[in-house]
């Protein structure tokens, strides 16, 4: 036994580890073993200050995103197709009475202290006021045009067909005769709310003789009525005495409505022309308004 393992080892050094001489007649070397493949190394991200002072060097700015509406792709051919059919309005515009509704909250004081003198705890302008209901909104319609407005009205709860037929009658109406020599002078323009396109309120419409402007959906920064409402909740925040209830928050909504310059309704008038030519120009996404 210890013969045969003496001639086994003699074999494999004569040999080599594959068994196989070469020309020379020495064992052949060993095949290389091929080594596994490393990992890519991944490089580190920047630091991020490297990566702020290369996005400035780049004009780029740290800023809030604009809040905007959303539109969704099936609107964007609707936006653009609207504008596209009214691009060559320029005196139209005047002849446009947008309305709308909006909602105005009971705003509590935000300060955390007030400076005031001894015997002032209890004034109106040094109370944080509470509400057992929690929060207090009032819902007003109005209307805008180059012209005039007509005064608010006031919505209980949510507007609905029976309410909107008292303001097409009451207001709407009047004011076309008043300010633009007949009911149907001025283009009606309202959204597509469900109390503005039930059958009741069109069937009111046409027996009124109001003409009205063709809308789609989600085309709210082509209304500058929109604006009007911004303009009028800023006046409201502005008050040195903030409303307190719901008829304080109306009779404040009706008094900076009526100090409100005419010269803002006539430019935002004035400003649809360049809005329809931001809206073709963007494909139908939102616009600056």
């Amino acid at each position: 036994m210890a013969s045969e393992a003496a001639a086994a080892a003699q074999e494999a050094l004569r040999f080599g580890p594959n068994g196989v001489l070469n020309d020379m007649g020495a064992p052949a070397p060993a095949e290389p073993v091929a080594a596994a493949p490393a990992a890519p190394v991944m490089p580190s991200p920047p630091p991020r200050p490297f990566c702020a002072r290369e996005m400035v060097f780049m004009s780029y700015k740290s800023l809030k995103p604009a809040r905007k509406p959303w539109v969704y792709d099936k609107n964007k051919g609707k936006r653009v197709q609207w504008a596209l059919e009214r691009h060559s309005w320029v005196e139209e515009w005047s002849f446009v009475f947008s309305t709308d509704e909006s909602s105005f909250e009971v705003r509590r004081p935000t300060h955390a202290r007030f400076w005031r003198v001894e015997g002032e705890r209890y004034s109106p302008t040094c109370l944080r006021p509470s509400f057992k209901s929690g929060r207090q909104s009032v819902m007003v319609w109005g209307g805008v045009s180059a012209r005039s407005r007509p005064p608010l009205y006031r919505v209980k709860s949510s507007m609905q067909s029976d309410q909107y037929e008292e303001v097409l009658g009451d207001l709407v109406y009047h004011h076309g005769v008043a300010k633009f020599g007949s009911p149907g002078g001025a283009w009606l323009q309202e959204d597509l709310a469900p109390c503005h396109a039930s059958k009741r309120s069109k069937a009111v419409k046409v027996d009124l003789g109001l003409n009205f402007l063709p809308w789609t959906g989600q085309i709210p920064d082509l209304c500058p009525i929109d604006n009007a409402w911004g303009e009028l909740c800023r006046r409201l925040r502005e008050r040195a005495v903030a409303p307190t209830n719901k008829e304080d928050l109306k009779q404040a909504l009706c008094e900076e409505r009526e100090a409100m310059p005419a010269d803002l309704f006539t430019a935002l008038a004035e400003s649809i022309p360049r809005r329809v030519e931001a809206a073709i120009e963007a494909k139908g996404c939102g616009i600056k308004c």
